[in-house]
């Protein structure tokens, strides 16, 4: 009965996690704040696209009413993909079948949109990792619905648990570039200088290795360990978006306030899933 209990339990923080970040996506998707004019803006990769499928000049291109049109609509349409991606998660026990699809459909554009974050960046091949927590969750919860391995599932969510806070630990350390909301964000919370700030970051840098080491090793206690950092320290990450710039003391906080709440959401599976292997 206890073992029925606590299966449930991870189950649902995992249907969380994969709704949270799918519904958070689908904000951002709704609203213009996706990643893809990434794309779209990229004169390398589509100046020969452009001209060779519309004889269009790149300047044109850029001008056109209908390219702000076209890509607004594919914008569009991504947002009701990961809409419907996110409703599945949440009836996935009652419509395995029928979830498992759109599951699998928003854990491709989740990560698409973890790729085009990384082109922004100058250490490209840690971006990607860093959001492995949230393209895994639509992904596992498929997989666990789906093929029944459920083993396999825990480790594959453990690893990528690692995966995340690993690449994180880069930034933190500012092995990859460090970036500047980091240090603002630590700044602005907890009131300190840039220079404290930086080595606060370093101290938790070195944590996040850590936990992405024990998490992987065959030791009960010290994965337990790694998991309770994981879950307050990715709660703490989470929050920080509302914490740093939503300031309750002025008259526009309700619109600072939803502006930042796609962020926290798609960053809820930084704490959701590692809770989830904790009740494990």
């Amino acid at each position: 009965m206890r073992t029925l209990s606590r299966q449930h339990s991870f189950l649902f923080l995992l249907q969380t996690a994969a709704f949270l970040t799918l519904a958070g996506y689908a904000w951002l998707s709704w609203t213009g704040q996706s990643p893809l004019s990434v794309l779209f803006w990229n004169e390398q990769w589509l100046r020969g696209a452009v001209g060779s499928l519309s004889g269009m000049s790149w300047e044109a291109y850029l001008a056109s009413p209908a390219t702000s049109r076209f890509w607004s609509g594919v914008e569009w349409g991504m947002g009701l993909a990961l809409s419907l991606a996110a409703v599945s998660a949440w009836i996935a026990q009652a419509k395995p079948r029928l979830a498992a699809p759109f599951l699998l459909f928003g854990f491709l554009l989740v990560l698409l949109f973890s790729i085009l974050y990384g082109f922004d960046k100058i250490f490209f091949w840690v971006q990607m990792p860093e959001y492995a927590l949230q393209w895994g969750a639509p992904l596992f919860l498929a997989v666990w619905l789906s093929a029944k391995i459920q083993t396999r599932v825990v480790w594959g969510l453990r690893i990528v648990a690692a995966v995340t806070f690993a690449a994180h630990g880069l930034y933190a350390l500012n092995i990859a570039p460090r970036p500047g909301s980091f240090i603002e964000m630590t700044m602005s919370i907890l009131h300190v200088s840039q220079s404290t700030a930086g080595h606060i970051l370093t101290v938790a840098g070195a944590l996040d290795w850590a936990a992405a080491l024990l998490i992987l090793l065959p030791f009960p206690r010290w994965q337990k360990a790694a998991l309770i950092y994981m879950v307050l320290w990715g709660l703490l990450t989470t929050l920080a978006r509302w914490a740093a710039y939503v300031h309750f003391d002025l008259p526009w906080w309700p619109q600072t306030f939803l502006a930042w709440t796609p962020e926290v959401l798609i960053r809820t599976p930084h704490f959701l899933i590692p809770l989830a292997l904790l009740r494990r």
